[in-house]
């Protein structure tokens, strides 16, 4: 059992035999356009997870699923490689714009079922500079940045500056996919908390 799957039954309060993991959140206290320093109001939750699926993740990746909020901070991330993201087959973002996600990564997976539209939203403290990114790769394959070499799509958001919250919307229509989300710092930061939200319809 990787150290990711093990905190997340931890955060979940399940057994490791259970065939779906899912707790439950209250409302979140926070602005979604901007950042905050307090999310004290914040009840995390990991969403609906399939726990057998999740399994197939490496321990640096931690699952969540369709309903997550949860609280990190990019200390828990390492800087990497970004010659993945200028690939044809993966086009996630540009070699100009590398200083956008030259920071900490924090990697999350994710389950997409067909037919449906995910929001991803990552709101920073106020004096955190973050990126957001993801890529859509099939049912089958658990594939992570940099060692990716192929996508269905890569999404990628920095509207710039301090404590401005990062929004992707993925759309799947007759397949499945998995979803790696990234949440990197800005111009190399390694430091900061931010809230990451995945709300979801059909």
């Amino acid at each position: 059992m990787n150290k990711a799957f093990a905190s997340l039954l931890a955060l979940s309060g399940i057994a490791a035999c259970s065939p779906t993991a899912s707790d439950s959140a209250s409302d979140v206290s926070t602005d979604s356009s901007s950042g905050t320093d307090d999310w004290s109001e914040v009840q995390e939750t990991t969403g609906d997870i399939d726990i057998d699926w999740a399994e197939n993740w490496t321990e640096t990746v931690e699952v969540l699923g369709e309903g997550a909020v949860i609280i990190r901070s990019l200390e828990s991330g390492q800087s990497m490689d970004l010659a993945w993201a200028q690939q044809s087959s993966v086009a996630c973002f540009p070699g100009t714009q590398n200083e956008l996600y030259d920071g900490a990564h924090v990697l999350f997976g994710l389950q997409q079922s067909s037919d449906t539209f995910l929001t991803i939203r990552a709101s920073p403290e106020n004096d955190v500079d973050l990126s957001l990114y993801t890529i859509q790769q099939g049912s089958n394959a658990f594939l992570l940045p940099p060692d990716i070499t192929s996508a269905v799509a890569c999404e990628a958001a920095h509207s710039g500056g301090d404590g401005e919250t990062e929004e992707i919307q993925l759309w799947a229509s007759q397949n499945p996919y998995n979803v790696v989300i990234g949440v990197a710092g800005s111009d190399g930061m390694s430091t900061g908390r931010f809230l990451l939200e995945i709300t979801g319809s059909d």
